[in-house]
């Protein structure tokens, strides 16, 4: 009999990456996340068990993930994450979390960002 390791729930997402393999970074998109990984696509496929660091930002959450290519196919990549921190494995839930609408995440980038509108200045801040 065969064992099979089931990883997380994935969720549907579009989310604009860069993924550097061997000091060469090059754009992507990541279209499904979850605890475990995600699915990248990219302009260059990426061969299986290549190790990459993968950075997403959203809104003002800048993340850098270590991950390695588990599958290639003609969908994309399947990478799995490689926790370095528990920092890391929070950051990915937040993310998990705002992306499913399951929680009301305010950081001190929204605070800032309203405060400015308030006082009439035009925002200073970068977020995606």
């Amino acid at each position: 009999m065969r064992n099979f390791d089931y990883r997380a729930p994935r969720f549907p997402v579009d989310l604009p990456v860069q993924v550097e393999v061997e000091n060469v970074a090059q754009t992507g998109r990541c279209t499904e996340i979850g605890f475990g990984g995600m699915r990248l696509v990219s302009l260059a496929p990426l061969a299986a068990d290549v190790n990459a660091v993968i950075q997403i930002c959203y809104r003002s959450m800048f993340l850098k993930i270590p991950a390695r290519v588990v599958h290639q196919d003609a969908d994309g990549n399947g990478m799995q994450f490689l926790w370095e921190s528990d920092k890391q494995k929070e950051g990915v839930a937040r993310l998990i979390d705002l992306l499913s609408g399951s929680t009301e995440y305010s950081s001190p980038c929204d605070t800032v960002r309203s405060r400015l509108y308030e006082d009439g200045d035009s925002p200073r801040l970068w977020t995606v």
